[in-house]
């Protein structure tokens, strides 16, 4: 039985027919630890065809004869091992070799004839040092931990952070917009309940994938931690970084919901994008992963239903942007996804590591809390930005907050936090302000977004170690960003609200000047079908950065059939510059059926004695269309002076609320006749309802109060 770390070796002959036997054997090959890790070595190559008949004899029935032939160019034993996106293809050596080794054998397969290039599937790994800080427990699940995230605020020369609080007042981002982590997957956090949507996990190899097979939709983070020499090389054993789950959590933990910390963008969705594991992930995998998650189709994996907008690409390894990373990139960005990586954390220049160094897409460099560049920090010119990454070194506190498990190996589940330090902590901040552009304006393309956040970088402070051609354009600055929009924002651009026939819909706006200047703002509403009306034609005087919320009432009317829908733009435009500054809101309204609401009983009677209290319920039913509300009007009833008093010996819980279609609502009446003479009372309960037909509901109720209780005899049988 073949070892399930270990690769079975065969060596090809000049014989065609033996040469087709032991390329069989070898497809029942199980692969060993990947050896890239350390030492900056592989066992893996890309390859990519000039023309698609090159690819059918690698693919089809000449496959033996072609691989020999690849193998005798490139003077190494070569098996095919899959296809990958961009229709290039993955090949395994025999053992692995050093990048230098391999040098002349790649150069050999890119000049075979009808190879297109060739270059070494390097390992990738997580860029971050999270082991070096030790993990926390919140002791206080309900106590916001927000106070320690000081790379949010932002005080000058003491806390150089996103500067964020301001920047939430105008955005805090929208549930359209969609984060892929391309990391180690994420774990089910309950500081990340409800963020995410489905995801993947790309990696091929089960000794990577650590989670006992290959490729599957489970993205979840079974743990990456690995023993002392086992991924090649000397190197000592590694915990489990939960590096995925810590880089979520910073773009988007549940914020305001008093549990733990806040992420940049409040709403946005995260897709898990699990690439990395035991030692690292290799470049065809996060390659297909990246295509996969910016919308695009990749060979064996479903299409991906959430494609998202900006991918946060955490991880690298030594050498330059790769073809296949490249050619990746450029097809991710034409399709209008940005892509934001971490510059490296080698305190050396990131043009010397991948997929930092490729082009198209945002490098992040990381910045203390002093803002001076962090001492592991890649520089150098191909850097856009530079964004919090945290110094542990000294305090923990300087580190980046967030999302965490204690887990050393596997998950424990505990819902932890802790501070981490890398570039792979300042990308995330990064990716965070990316969407909350692209939830704002999104027409923006990734050069937009990448000069939105670059042009309005802040300076970095004086006597920063940071200037311009080592850290980029500066710290990334949410309020400056949001602020240099120059746009005028309606949000949110689409909306779609039900109203029963004959009700009226309302739908809530907001519109945010960020064109630079004081300006005035007239708003108009296109063609509809329906009566509809603004709650103001004119808004203004508003300054850069200030925004109104407005509404628009869409009256449904009672003769249209159910789901019937009548559209209008709302169109909101600059009174200084017109042409320039001026932004569309669609607004659909769908015709509902009304609600019919019923109350079981009609009326409600009992009995009870001096100073009892008792309860009884009544059930509000909503049969049928939109949503029906209800409220009781205060509980009053006449008095002898011929006003009205409070009815002491009733109370009702609760005293509004909402029924959906076809469900009910319990409220519960609370007789007491504590401190009530003897005698009858008497009420009328007045609900009040949405419903066209029953707009209120008078409810009889009526409770006789007895000095003391009744019981009957009870008669006892011999033997009982």
């Amino acid at each position: 039985m073949m070892s399930t770390h270990k690769f079975v070796y065969l060596v090809l002959s000049i014989l065609t027919l033996l040469v087709a036997i032991m390329w069989l054997l070898s497809r029942g090959a199980v692969h060993a630890a990947p050896q890239g890790s350390y030492g900056e070595s592989t066992d893996q190559i890309i390859v990519k065809f000039e023309t698609m008949a090159d690819e059918v004899r690698l693919l089809e029935r000449d496959q033996a004869n072609y691989l020999t032939l690849l193998s005798q160019a490139g003077d190494a034993n070569l098996w095919y091992v899959r296809p990958m996106s961009g229709d290039a293809h993955i090949l395994r050596l025999a053992a692995p070799l050093k990048t230098s080794e391999l040098a002349v054998p790649i150069a050999n397969l890119a000049a075979f004839a009808g190879v297109a290039y060739a270059e070494p599937d390097l390992i990738k790994q997580i860029i971050g040092n999270p082991h070096q800080t030790p993990r926390m427990l919140d002791l206080i699940p309900n106590d916001p931990r927000y106070a320690d995230q000081w790379h949010y605020a932002y005080t000058p020369n003491t806390s150089e952070g996103l500067n964020l609080p301001p920047a939430w007042d105008i955005t805090t981002g929208t549930p359209d917009i969609v984060v892929a982590v391309i990391d180690t997957g994420i774990l089910s956090h309950t500081d990340l309940v409800g963020r995410a949507v489905p995801g993947y996990d790309f990696i091929n190899d089960p000794f990577v994938a650590n989670d006992g097979d290959g490729r599957d939709p489970d993205p979840s983070d079974p743990g990456d931690w690995y023993a002392a020499n086992e991924c090649g090389g000397f190197h000592p054993p590694s915990d489990s970084s939960w590096h995925g789950t810590h880089v979520a959590g910073t773009i988007g933990a549940a914020t305001n919901n008093n549990l733990g910390v806040a992420g940049v963008n409040w709403q946005a969705k995260i897709l898990p994008v699990r690439v990395l594991g035991k030692c690292g992930g290799y470049t065809s995998d996060i390659v297909d992963g990246m295509r996969w998650a910016a919308g695009l189709a990749v060979a064996g994996v479903p299409a991906n239903a959430n494609p998202a907008k900006v991918l946060n690409v955490s991880l690298g390894g030594p050498g330059a942007c790769s073809a296949t990373e490249q050619n990746a990139i450029n097809a991710i960005v034409a399709a209008g996804s940005t892509v934001v990586v971490a510059a490296g954390n080698g305190n050396a220049n990131a043009a010397g590591f991948s997929p930092a160094s490729c082009n198209n897409i945002i490098t992040v460099a990381s910045t203390n809390r002093t803002g001076s560049r962090a001492f592991y920090s890649n520089f150098g010119s191909v850097v856009e930005v530079s964004a919090p990454g945290g110094e542990v070194d000294v305090f923990q506190s300087d580190g980046i907050l967030s999302t965490l498990d204690g887990g050393a190996t596997v998950p424990l589940h505990d819902n932890i936090y802790a501070y981490y330090q890398g570039t792979s902590m300042a990308t995330p901040h990064v990716a965070g302000l990316a969407s909350l552009i692209k939830g704002l304006l999104p027409e923006y393309t990734p050069a937009q977004v990448s000069d939105a956040i670059q042009s309005t970088a802040r300076d970095f402070p004086v006597g920063s170690s940071c200037n311009a051609s080592l850290c980029g354009a500066g710290i990334a600055d949410a309020y400056q960003m949001l602020l240099g929009l120059d746009a005028v924002i309606l949000n949110p651009a689409a909306m779609v609200n039900d109203g029963g026939r004959g009700q009226m819909a309302t739908h809530t706006v907001t519109l945010y000047n960020l064109t630079g200047s004081t300006d005035n703002f007239t708003l108009s509403l296109g063609a509809h079908n329906w009566e509809t009306s603004l709650s103001t034609e004119n808004v203004g005087p508003l300054a850069n950065g200030e925004f109104m919320t407005l509404t628009v009432s869409v009256t449904v009317p009672l003769s249209v059939s159910w789901y019937l829908t009548d559209t209008v733009n709302v169109v909101a435009t600059s009174m200084t510059s017109p042409g320039l500054y001026t932004d569309t809101a669609t607004l659909i309204t769908r015709a509902f059926a009304p609600p019919e609401i019923t109350v079981i009983p009609n009326a409600l009677t009992t009995a009870q004695v001096v100073d009892e209290v008792v309860t009884r319920t009544l059930t509000i039913h909503n049969g049928n269309g939109v949503t029906g509300t209800f409220s009781f009007q205060p509980l009053l009833s006449g008095s002898s002076q011929g006003g009205f008093d409070p009815v002491p010996w009733l109370s009702v819980t609760p005293v509004s609320g909402t029924v959906s279609s076809d469900s009910s609502q319990l409220v519960y009446f609370v007789f007491s006749a504590q401190g009530l003479t003897p005698g009858v009372y008497h009420t009328d309960v007045d609900l009040y309802t949405n419903d066209p037909n029953r707009l209120a509901i008078t409810i009889p109720v009526t409770t006789t109060v007895s000095a003391t209780r009744l019981y009957l005899p009870v008669l006892l049988k011999p033997g009982s």
